[in-house]
């Protein structure tokens, strides 16, 4: 999507009177689903139980949404796992991030790695964490990280008749897949919460200037505050 049409889109969602960040009984960014209506599809393992569910139905959902518009197969035997992130790849992932099984494993079951909120860290670090973790950041985590996105495509991928295949990685094509997937799955009208869309658009200039950030950064045309410089503003 071009800079400018991206800014024609972002710029009625940034009407704060009409879609305010925060809710009207002044609760930032929570969601409310009740855990009894959730699909128990995934297996959770030690994240706290509000977390757990947030995260069990938002998956659950993108799932059921996947097989019921026919949007790609689902492989029989394949599995995912919510877990918390190992506290040492916590400093590199402060939200959530995907890990598959590998090519041969018998037993194909990926890991959704979700990060916990410090519940020791001061207020201010606690609050931010939150934010990270709001409910229109979760509906696209979840179909990036799990269905459509990563873990389908990886599901598939390892199971492809091709060795060559099966061994081949492209971190470009596996993000290139899950980016298009949060798009994707606007257009098919799976989320229509204005603020999901705004933090997808968002989401998709954040990619935009990485992309820009890193070629400079390793061409050697942008020091490193310079790039600290053009993500911030």
């Amino acid at each position: 999507m071009a800079a400018a049409a991206l800014a024609a889109a972002l710029a009625p969602l940034l009407d704060a009177d009409r879609y305010p960040l925060v809710d009207p009984a002044g609760v930032t960014f929570l969601y409310r689903g009740e855990a009894d209506a959730v699909g128990l599809r995934c297996w959770i393992h030690g994240l706290p139980a509000r977390q757990a569910f947030e995260r069990i139905a938002d998956t659950d959902a993108c799932v059921r949404f996947v097989r019921e518009r026919g949007i790609a197969s689902i492989p029989e035997g394949e599995t995912l796992r919510i877990v918390e992130t190992p506290v040492f790849e916590r400093p590199v992932i402060p939200y959530a991030a995907y890990q598959p099984p590998g090519p041969f494993d018998a037993v194909q079951e990926g890991h959704f790695y979700v990060t916990p909120v410090e519940t020791d860290a001061p207020a201010d670090k606690r609050e931010d964490q939150l934010k990270g973790h709001c409910r229109a950041s979760r509906v696209l985590t979840a179909l990036h990280e799990a269905y459509p996105g990563h873990h389908l495509q990886l599901m598939h991928a390892n199971r492809s008749a091709s060795l060559a295949r099966k061994m081949a990685d492209s971190s470009v094509l596996a993000e290139g897949w899950a980016l298009y997937c949060e798009q994707m799955m606007w257009e098919e009208g799976f989320y229509a919460d204005p603020l999901v869309r705004l933090w997808q658009l968002k989401d998709a200039l954040w990619r935009a200037a990485r992309v820009i950030v890193d070629t400079g950064l390793h061409t050697g045309e942008m020091t490193f505050q310079q790039a600290v410089d053009f993500l911030v503003t």
